[in-house]
């Protein structure tokens, strides 16, 4: 997907409605990542926990992974 005017219009809207979420100099690439899945309709998949729990966007779908499950396995290099 191209990052176009809608879709940095819908990242940019994300910050602005969650500033205590989207606050850091990770800000940008999150919204984007966030708007995308929301656009394309597909599971956002993340390791932190932290932030993308505490989002609240209709229409989005996040999987949150826990670092620190007893379950986890790592990927084999």
């Amino acid at each position: 997907m191209d990052l176009g005017y809608d879709l940095a219009t819908a990242a940019g809207k994300i910050i602005r409605e969650s500033p205590g979420i989207f606050s850091s100099d990770k800000a940008v690439p999150d919204a984007i990542v966030t708007a995308s899945a929301v656009a394309t309709s597909a599971t956002l998949v993340t390791l932190n926990t932290r932030q993308f729990s505490r989002l609240r966007i209709p229409g989005l779908n996040v999987l949150l992974i826990d670092q620190q499950a007893t379950d986890w396995v790592p990927a084999s290099p």
